[in-house]
């Protein structure tokens, strides 16, 4: 197979994981709920109202993300609109996990909706736009079949941290305190716990927008069929000697050290995170 035709296959193979993890969101999205309200009333005072409306938050988002997102997309583009849904989705979840009321549990679901509703209209637009007729219908396919795979981590998540939160119950013997950190933990760590794949989406996007890609774009269009493959191996090679390089020689050691002290480093005050004399204490809205 020959290099474009291969590059092409392996795109398309690339656009299909994007769609996938799309999908893979969205199910999440609506699926990790259901085992978390085992133990969301009992450590979280909510009405059945409110319970009601923190499980119907995420159908609500997603509603209100969808009527403006075809527009924003428009205007910003499909991959910048693919690094929103992303963040939405991981601020979602650090909203959720550190919630103590139904205020910030809504907010947090909120976001999870508009996250889903956002990559539902732009994911598959934007394979409709890349992918070839010929594989088009797959792309929506794995969307779809990811959406549902999502549903299923979700209640495998949630089963899990079930199961372990009733062996604690078990274990406590009684004791109130340790039920109820048992039963808080059990529902955080669900959410907590699908952030993952929020984290590779938001990554894999924010790389597809940046220069990274570029770079082996370029090597793989500029250099002969005959000497493609070592000149990508030579080229990989480089690229990571280099950054290693820098990594060991050039970049200051910033553990322990104060925002000072690494400020006057780079600023090119000639001394080294962590010597010379400590500098004055730094207040809060004072110059």
């Amino acid at each position: 197979m020959s290099g474009p035709a291969s590059g092409a296959k392996l795109y398309g193979r690339y656009l299909l994981f994007i769609a996938g993890m799309g999908g893979l969101l969205y199910g999440i999205d609506g699926g990790i709920i259901a085992a978390a309200l085992l133990y969301l009333n009992k450590t979280i005072n909510l009405t059945v109202g409110q319970t009601s409306i923190i499980v119907a938050t995420v159908l609500g988002g997603s509603m209100l993300s969808s009527l403006v997102a075809g527009l924003l997309t428009d205007w910003f583009g499909r991959k910048k609109m693919m690094v929103v849904s992303g963040l939405l989705f991981v601020l979602s979840v650090g909203l959720i996990v550190v919630s103590q009321g139904f205020l910030p549990l809504f907010a947090g679901r909120l976001l999870q909706g508009m996250s889903g509703g956002v990559i539902a209209v732009v994911a598959l637009p934007y394979l409709a736009e890349c992918l070839s007729a010929r594989t088009r219908g797959r792309g929506t396919a794995v969307f779809q079949f990811m959406l549902t795979v999502g549903i299923v981590i979700a209640s495998v998540v949630g089963l899990a941290y079930t199961r372990h939160a009733e062996a604690e119950t078990i274990a406590a013997a009684g004791d109130a305190a340790r039920i109820a950190a048992a039963q808080s933990a059990a529902w955080r760590s669900m959410f907590l716990s699908v952030v993952y794949p929020g984290i590779l989406c938001l990554f894999i996007a924010s790389y597809s927008v940046g220069p990274g890609v570029v770079v082996w774009l370029a090597l793989s269009e500029l250099m002969p069929t005959r000497i493609r493959s070592m000149g990508m191996g030579i080229a990989l090679l480089v690229n990571q000697g280099v950054s290693t390089a820098i990594a060991a020689f050039f970049l200051p050691e910033t553990k322990g050290k104060t925002l000072e002290e690494i400020e006057r480093y780079f600023a090119g005050a000639g001394i080294s995170p962590g010597k010379g004399p400590a500098p004055a204490t730094r207040r809060v809205g004072v110059p």
